[in-house]
């Protein structure tokens, strides 16, 4: 009994301390190391990168006492990230900014230059920070870009308050080509006099347009379009949209999308379609109210919002209390109903006077915030702060792990749906059926570990955005266009197979790799294996079939190790002898996959093919599938007949005999079957059976020869002198 009561103290003891050591949500991360943080009026937009790295945009121009114009990187710790070199950056405020599949940055605001070079309110980076001068946008815009959304396509949506791009007449909203170039053929639905303040796409590709008006009035300040850019008339069809009562303008500044399909929009408005809904409103897929959903009691002016992978909603802006509950700048809703969730505690929250513009979620759920605020709880926090948030974990990759992602528009999708995963059990990019217009493998680079990948009928050229991932297999089929291996994770150490890449010439794109399951190539252009790492020693499988000018296998000499050699259908390869360092005792074949040690078949012009260690590992009855090459390597018998000559070829070649000139005894370093000492007319003086000397004392001065004999009746004639 005591003991059990022991325990049980202990154990009440270890709970409570463990809970007391829990951060309250809502509670200022005083590990986020900032310093004195960003200077200048404010921080309006936050993002994450996929290594965890920050990316913030706004109006300052230092950061911790470092120059920084308009853009920053920060490290995880919050610390600046000092490899992103922006030059001189921005000239003037940063409003917006998305991040490509790819890792390039594309920005918005109201600039007119980057690093002194003119750059009209729109710009895309580089992922080190310099600009991205293929980014062609001209002259750029006329007014600012306040909202940049990307399609699963590449295109790219932005809104804001201007009337021209490069020249063009342009109202509000465009939708621009990959490269920057003006993409003329959008209707652009949104057209109106009122600026855009958000754009979301659908994953049904949809566009979702969030405007904002200065007047007194009832607007449709929310509205959709159609993939194509015209009026989704769908969409709140009969209602008069957000109104306000009067001295008060009306606007929507931020709007997001919930996982159900319903819309989440925020800004200064008191009703919707004539319905009582103040500045916080939930719609229905169609547009329709949400009447479960209530906003604020009291006047509020909302700017930011965020969605918590549990549902609950993150709200930012400028006000001081919600629903009559002290609430300085950040409070968090319940799901349910929009009532204010009371366990996220911020104490006296953002300083008097200050915006919270931007809120990001983390993917380990802690929340950044960015604005013009220059403390937080009462601690000294300018412009940018982390809150502790214990969220629930969520699913963040696919059902079961597994993804098939047939174009490139659903790969680039993947990291919009699954931005926080890193590990699949199965993934298949391309499609087993037909050709696929997937050319870039980047916007994969979030993952870290996928059991096994397929990659089929595409039209990549590298395997660039691999870099993070190791797998246990890697399969590339019908890579047509793909022109080098270069793009793996230095650390894969899997089976790495490839099936019908015709413009591979070369395997240095796998120099990079020391440790590897095994190497599958087949249907390649390669000439030989040259270009694997000398640290690369060992393989389960080693596979080389129907390359059509592989001729040697050079460059693989330092191979020790293999389980499975299979060499098929080569049908010009005549040389192997750069796997004679193998160990033959580790060449036990693969019982699962059905195959022997040693495959060795199809291959026409191949001859030799008994390497001292092949020959050890077949006389010692290693299991082999040997047939149709040439010669010696023609089928299993030759290479053993091949093999049992060749050791007499070695004996020959590695004897010894001395001194020669001799005067009394000729020594041999080795036991001879049969030694016949002749004359030059070849008339047989002596002849001895195993024996390793000759007795030449009794013979004349001048020249001799000496036949050897193996036991297989192998001959070799060798000269000498007697003194």
């Amino acid at each position: 009994m005591k003991t059990i009561l022991q325990f049980s103290i202990a154990f009440a003891l270890l709970l409570v301390c463990g809970k007391a050591q829990a951060q309250t949500d809502g509670t200022l991360d005083t590990s986020f190391n900032i310093g004195t943080g960003f200077d200048g009026y404010a921080t309006h937009a936050i993002t994450i990168q996929p290594d965890g790295k920050i990316l913030a945009v706004g109006w300052f121009t230092s950061y911790n006492g470092q120059t920084v114009n308009g853009i920053a990187r920060l490290n995880p710790d919050g610390t600046l990230d000092t490899s992103f070199t922006i030059g001189t950056g921005f000239n003037n405020s940063v409003l917006t900014i998305a991040l490509q599949p790819d890792g390039k940055i594309l920005v918005g605001g109201q600039f007119t230059s980057f690093n002194g070079t003119t750059q009209n309110r729109i710009a895309r980076l580089n992922t080190d920070g310099t600009l991205d001068t293929s980014f062609n946008t001209g002259t750029g815009f006329s007014g600012g870009v306040s909202t940049i959304a990307l399609q699963s396509d590449g295109k790219i949506l932005a809104g804001g308050l201007f009337t021209s791009y490069n020249g063009q007449g342009v109202n509000k909203m465009v939708r621009l080509n990959p490269d920057g170039t003006l993409e003329t053929a959008f209707a652009n639905g949104a057209e109106s006099d009122q600026s855009i303040t958000k754009i979301v796409v659908q994953p049904d590709g949809k566009i979702l347009v969030a405007r904002s008006s200065s007047q007194e009035e009832t607007l449709n300040l929310i509205i959709r379009l159609n993939s194509d850019g015209t009026p989704d008339t769908s969409f709140n069809l009969v209602g008069t949209g957000f109104g306000s009562m009067s001295g008060y303008s009306v606007s929507m500044q931020d709007a997001i999308l919930q996982p159900d399909g319903k819309i989440l929009v925020i800004g200064l408005f008191h009703y919707y379609n004539g319905q009582d809904q103040k500045h916080i409103a939930r719609l229905h897929p169609d547009g329709s109210l949400d009447t479960s959903f209530a906003g604020p009691s009291n006047e509020i002016g909302p700017w930011s919002i965020a969605l918590q992978p549990d549902g609950k909603i993150l709200l930012g802006g400028w006000f001081y209390t919600y629903n009559g509950q002290t609430a300085n700048h950040i409070v968090r809703l319940n799901p349910e109903d929009g009532t204010l969730d009371t366990s996220f505690s911020t104490g006296t929250g953002l300083n008097t006077g200050s915006f919270a513009f931007g809120i990001t979620l983390q993917p380990d759920g802690k929340i950044l915030v960015g604005g013009s605020f220059t403390s937080y709880n009462g601690t000294s926090q300018n412009r940018i702060a982390r809150l502790h948030n214990d969220i629930p974990a969520q699913n963040q990759c696919p059902e079961d792990g597994f993804a098939e992602l047939y174009s490139q528009a659903e790969v680039n999708q993947f990291i919009i749906d699954y931005p926080n995963c890193t590990e699949l059990e199965y993934l298949l990019v391309g499609s087993w059926d037909d050709s696929t217009d997937i050319t870039d493998l980047s916007p994969l680079s979030n993952l870290t570990y996928v059991n096994n990948l397929e990659i089929v009928n595409t039209q990549i050229t590298s395997l660039s955005g691999l870099s993070n991932l190791n797998s246990e297999f890697i399969y590339i089929e019908e890579a047509l266009l793909l022109t080098t291996f270069s793009g793996l994770n230095d650390n894969f150490t899997g089976y790495f197979s490839v099936w019908g890449a015709p413009l591979i010439t070369s395997l240095s794109g796998l120099s990079n790799l020391t440790s590897v399951s095994g190497l599958f190539i087949a249907e390649t252009s390669i000439t030989d294996c040259s270009g694997l790492n000398s640290n690369l020693t060992s393989l389960e499988f080693m596979d080389f079939q129907y390359n059509a000018n592989l001729t040697s296998l050079s460059g693989l000499e330092n191979l020790t190790s293999v389980n499975v050699v299979h060499i098929a259908g080569n049908d010009l390869l005549t040389d192997i002898s750069a796997l004679q360092n193998i160990d033959p005792e580790t060449m036990i074949g693969n019982d699962d996959w059905g195959y022997d040690g040693l495959e060795i078949y199809l291959n026409p012009l191949l001859e030799v093919c008994n390497l001292p260690n092949f020959c050890t590992y077949l006389q010692n009855g290693g299991e082999s599938y040997i047939w149709g090459n040439a010669g010696d390597c023609l089928n299993e018998q030759a290479v053993m007949n091949a093999c049992a000559l060749s050791v007499d070829d070695m004996a020959f070649e590695n004897m010894k005999l001395y001194p020669n000139p001799v005067k009394d005894i000729l020594y041999f370093d080795k036991e001879i079957h049969k030694i016949t000492l002749t004359d030059l007319t070849g008339k047989v003086l002596a002849t001895q059976s195993n024996s390793s000397r000759v007795d030449m004392s009794g013979y004349q001065s001048g020249v001799y020869f000496v036949i050897i004999e193996t036991e297989n009746g192998l001959k070799e004639t060798r000269k000498v002198v007697k003194r």
